[in-house]
C-alpha cells in the first residue's frame, strides 16, 4: 500500500462511527522470555503471548450514541461489555482499510478546558488479538 494521508481515518465500535474522532493509535506487543544462557555474549529471547491496546480521542459529542454507550458502561448502572472496534486508516466509499478486533472499553475520559474544545478520549483492550481489516 502507498503512503496514506490520515485525514480519512475513522473508528468504529459495533458496527456505528464514533463520531468526531481526530486521532486513535494501535499498539500491538509480544512478551518476550530471556533465554540467554552462560557463555552467551548476547541476550537471547523466545517469543510469547501477543497483547493488543488501542486510543482514540476527538470531541466530546453529547447526541452521538456510540460515545454515549461508551461513557455508560462506565456509569454506575451501565454494563461492561466486548464489542466489535475497527481502527481504520482509510474509510472512503468501497475502500476501507485498517485494523479490527473484539476490545473492551477500559477508560473513558472527558476534558474540559476554557480555551479549547471539550474532549474525548477512551482506551481498548483487544481480547483475542487484532487483524488486518479491508473492504
Amino acid at each position: 500500500m502507498a503512503e496514506i494521508h490520515g485525514k480519512d481515518g475513522a473508528v468504529m465500535s459495533g458496527g456505528s462511527a464514533v463520531a468526531s474522532i481526530d486521532s486513535w493509535t494501535l499498539t500491538v506487543d509480544i512478551e518476550t522470555a530471556d533465554k540467554t544462557a552462560y557463555g552467551d555474549t548476547d541476550r537471547k529471547f523466545l517469543a510469547g503471548l501477543r497483547s493488543a491496546s488501542g486510543s482514540i480521542s476527538g470531541t466530546y459529542n453529547s447526541t452521538n450514541t456510540v460515545q454515549l454507550a461508551v461513557q455508560n458502561q462506565f456509569s454506575s448502572t451501565g454494563t461492561v461489555a466486548a464489542t466489535t472496534v475497527v481502527l481504520l486508516t482509510n474509510n472512503t466509499t468501497g475502500a476501507k482499510a485498517g485494523w479490527k478486533g473484539t476490545a473492551y472499553f477500559s477508560n473513558v475520559s472527558i476534558n474540559s478546558d476554557i480555551s479549547d474544545k471539550v474532549g474525548f478520549s477512551a482506551n481498548v483492550q483487544f481480547s483475542g488479538g487484532v487483524s488486518r481489516y479491508s473492504t
